[in-house]
């Protein structure tokens, strides 16, 4: 009987390891995934006006304006931005809130 209970003991210690691993793996992905997105920056740093770090913006749309990198953007101020690039072509995109942006 110790025995049936010590194979019994092994098998539960391996499967909680088992269920810890794979909560490891969870929590190492969602780290990598917001430090991805902490560390991509749209706006410029340092301007006394916004603008494009790298032609791109990502954020979200708040009620008269948008988030970008945190930082809140009238429509007003979003028209200046891309009055800045006149002539260029954009392409807007609406994204479900819990998709994820590549």
């Amino acid at each position: 009987m110790a025995l049936c209970g010590s194979a019994s003991l092994r098998s539960s210690i391996a499967r909680r390891e088992t269920r810890r691993g794979r909560w490891g793996v969870v929590v190492r992905r969602l780290r990598a995934k917001i430090n991805k997105g902490l560390a991509t920056r749209y706006l410029a740093a340092g301007e006394p006006q916004p603008r494009l770090g790298h032609d791109v913006a990502v954020g979200h749309i708040s009620y008269g304006g948008v988030v970008v990198d945190g930082q809140y953007l009238t429509f007003h101020e979003l028209a200046a931005i891309l009055s800045a690039h006149e002539g260029w072509q954009f392409k807007l995109e609406i994204v479900d809130p819990y998709d994820a942006i590549p």
